[in-house]
């Protein structure tokens, strides 16, 4: 449940001087103080939520509505749009945005309708660009998998050359599940604390009579069992010792014994399966002894699960029947086994791998140039096969997350989305304010789409389009979350949380904003708020999934600094040491197996907004606001309303607002199952109930064909009955799609204007 809701009658600082920035950007863009607050949504959708969302935004600016938007709420494509609206707006020129929007002869629109596309690469020149960036992701996560192959590999490597390495592996797993059986023990013992500190009593007589004795250390030393046996008496007295701790506690001791015999299972289990996955490597050896054999079937193995990996995203392209196979409703199971698959083949094929390499002669080389010294330590090859290991642990261990935000293609999709949507807002590039009327002679000395500028970008602090008349921008991202940050434990459901940025500070979930911006460039966080290709995707997370995406560089997601994560108070410095050295190595399996930590960590990791709330309505939701406008993108060929369904039950269970749809709405508005492929109205409306009884409206514009579609829009439709639902996944948004997509939201916001505000308002207010 929400801690603390935000709202109007919340008396809270950061809403309080929200409310100052909404009246200060009314009087520059010269809209009546008491005129009800309205907020515009654009949901996810990639290009096709950008460019439809163009089309209402210009009808909006047509109807003089544009300056009434006080919140613009931006998720995933939508924020493309929206980015670039922001960037428009200079000292007092609200209006002019407003009227230069609704003209058709703007540098502006010429400029997006040749390079909105700009962001999926086309051409032989930009496919070679975008696979060297893929490329180079691929070798830094190939070595980032081979590192953990190699700890794999390491029990094997023992085994094989030497001897003893397996009975050292069975002792540790013994002694681990020694130490569970006293945890168990103790805890059965436990239901009479009498007889339990007699036996503690005991104990301690057996123990101080050992040390007397003078042959009991040499009977420690030469026979193990009874080394054992000692080492499990001392746990025993150090479980005694805390239970006397606990004594007015049973129920914390005995969540303290689980706790203890938790952590010896998962040792024993752990060292069982590296040992396992040792010993698979190590009779897979016999059938692949040569380096050249291993590497072929490794090789093989990547490329396999590289043409999964398209497939799990050709499955959802709009194809028609027949020409692929359409994967059932637990496709996502299906791949997230076969990717759990292919991790578990991929480390045994690596650690076999590297025990080919260890036999043979390429290391030599490397061994004769060792200096004497470490010529010792390393006189056989899986010896440098170690120090190998523990120099590439080093080297990446503060550096892990940073490393991690390299290997992916945010960059990539970063800078593309940078000159394609927010480079309007730069003058080095036009020359000229690009809301002007387009001409031949201006559109010359606009400098390429493909060079990068200074100035085509701009820090989110400064990202302030309110302090110009403008909305204030709300971007949303995921943060997500597989472990609980109060417990612990696995989150089942949802698995990530809504994350709001601006330039007023930074929001989580239901909770009021914190008032500190982030760091980061406003490019950057529109690229986070699109990841749509991530490890971490909300609701939908799966570890064999997640690690199909991290091997083959196919990665948006990032690692955010979080720079409200608090220490442990009561650590003490082992933990903190403890906590020091495994953390970076942790951000790695974190995103190679899906488990994301909680926001009192030191990084979080951050996707798509969409993969936790796609409309972009939950923020304004918070601020109860009156009037909210959304243009709902998402992909819905079969009108399920997935993204409505879950704005509904988040509303209810984190903001205590409800959303109804009448059944019976005033035209032109229409129910959700009126909804179908003929045409018809774009329009539902429906109620907001916020706490404490107030009301407000939701109007959404959902992508449909229309029967005032312009020919070209009307052809493209018949040409493509995917229209206007295609997949985000498809590589080709050529010109006509964009320019249908375009013309469709342009129609649909045709019928918004003032009077339909109104009369919607009334309309919930009355009933």
């Amino acid at each position: 449940m929400p801690r603390n809701v935000p709202g109007p009658d919340k008396p809270d600082s950061a809403i309080s001087n929200e409310a100052q920035r909404v009246a200060a950007r009314r009087a520059l863009a010269g809209v009546e103080p008491t005129a009800p607050r309205c907020g515009l949504a654009l949901s996810g959708g990639g290009l096709r939520s950008a460019t439809f969302s163009l089309g209402l935004i210009r009808a909006l600016a047509k109807h003089r509505l544009l300056t009434r938007v006080d919140y613009l709420s931006t998720v995933s494509g939508g924020g493309y749009v929206g980015g670039m609206l922001g960037r428009l707006y200079n000292e007092n020129n609200a209006k002019r945005v407003e009227e230069r929007l609704a003209a058709e002869d703007s540098i502006l629109l010429w400029w997006l309708r040749n390079h909105g596309r700009y962001l999926i690469p086309v051409g032989s020149r930009e496919l070679q660009i975008a696979g060297a960036s893929m490329l180079r992701a691929f070798v830094l996560n190939a070595l980032l998998v081979i590192w953990l192959a190699l700890l794999i590999a390491l029990p094997a490597l023992m085994v094989t050359q030497k001897g003893g390495g397996a009975t050292l592996f069975h002792d540790v797993i013994y002694i681990c599940l020694s130490a569970a059986g006293v945890a168990s023990l103790h805890y059965w013992m436990s239901v009479s604390l009498r007889g339990y500190f007699l036996t503690g009593a005991a104990l301690l007589m057996a123990g101080g009579y050992g040390l007397y004795h003078p042959g009991f250390p040499a009977t420690i030393t030469s026979s193990p069992g009874m080394g054992l046996l000692a080492a499990m008496m001392l746990y025993s007295l150090l479980l005694m010792a805390h239970a006397a701790r606990c004594r007015g506690s049973p129920s914390r001791w005995r969540l303290g014994l689980t706790l203890h015999l938790r952590f010896w299972m998962m040792c024993a289990l752990l060292l069982a399966l590296l040992w396992a996955l040792g010993a698979i490597a190590r009779e897979a050896h016999g059938y692949l002894p040569t380096l050249w054999q291993s590497t072929v079937w490794l090789l093989a193995l990547l490329a396999g699960g590289k043409l999964l990996l398209l497939a799990g995203l050709l499955a959802k392209l709009p194809v028609k029947k027949g020409l692929l196979i359409r994967l059932s409703v637990n496709r996502r199971s299906w791949l997230n086994l076969a990717g759990v698959f292919i991790l578990a083949t991929l480390l045994t094929l690596v650690a076999n791998w590297l025990l080919a390499l260890g036999e043979s002669e390429l290391l030599t080389p490397a061994l004769r140039a060792l200096p004497p010294v470490l010529g010792s330590l390393a006189n056989e090859a899986w010896m440098l096969l170690v120090w190998c290991c523990a120099l590439l642990t080093l080297c990446c261990l503060r550096a892990m997350p940073e490393l991690l935000n390299l290997a992916s293609l945010h960059h990539f999709y970063r800078a593309r989305l940078e000159r394609a949507w927010l480079s309007p807002g730069n003058r080095q590039r036009f020359e000229s304010d690009p809301l002007d009327s387009y001409a031949a002679e201006k559109a010359l000395k606009v400098k390429k789409v493909t060079r990068a500028l200074e100035g085509d970008d701009i820090a989110l602090q400064d990202y302030q389009p309110h302090r110009h008349g403008g909305p204030i921008h709300l971007i949303n991202c995921c943060l997500n979350q597989t472990i609980d940050d109060q417990t612990g434990g696995y989150v089942a459901d949802r698995k990530g949380r809504v994350l709001t940025v601006s330039s007023l500070g930074l929001e989580r979930g239901g909770a009021a904003p914190e008032g500190n911006v982030p760091p980061g460039a406003l490019s950057h966080w529109l690229a986070v708020s699109g990841a749509a290709v991530s490890a971490g995707t909300g609701s939908r997370t799966a570890p064999g999934a997640a690690f199909l995406i991290f091997l083959f560089g196919a990665r948006l997601g990032y690692w955010q600094r979080n720079a409200s994560a608090h220490r442990k108070s009561r650590e003490n410095a082992l933990c903190r040491v403890f906590r020091t050295l495994t953390a970076p190595p942790g951000y790695l399996a974190g995103e190679m197996l899906a488990r994301f930590p909680g926001p009192d960590k030191r990084y979080v990791f951050l996707s798509d907004g969409g993969h936790v709330e796609n409309t972009g309505v939950y923020p304004l939701l918070k601020r109860r606001l009156p009037l909210i406008v959304l243009a709902e993108c998402g992909a819905d060929a079969d009108f399920l309303w997935d993204d409505l369904e879950n704005l509904v039950r988040k509303a209810r269970i984190e903001l205590h607002t409800e959303i109804t749809f009448d059944d019976d709405p005033p035209a032109p508005f229409v129910t959700p199952a009126h909804f179908s492929r003929e045409p018809g109205s774009p329009l539902l409306l429906a109620r907001l109930r916020y706490p404490q009884g107030e009301t407000g409206a939701l109007i959404v514009v959902k992508p449909r064909r229309l029967k005032n579609a312009t020919p070209d829009t009307v052809a493209w439709s018949e040409h493509d009955r995917g229209f206007p639902f295609q997949s985000t996944t498809w590589p080709l948004f050529d010109e006509e799609q964009w320019e249908a997509y375009y013309q469709c939201g342009l129609a649909a916001g045709e019928l918004v204007d003032e009077a339909l505000l109104e009369a919607a308002l009334k309309y919930v207010r009355g009933l």
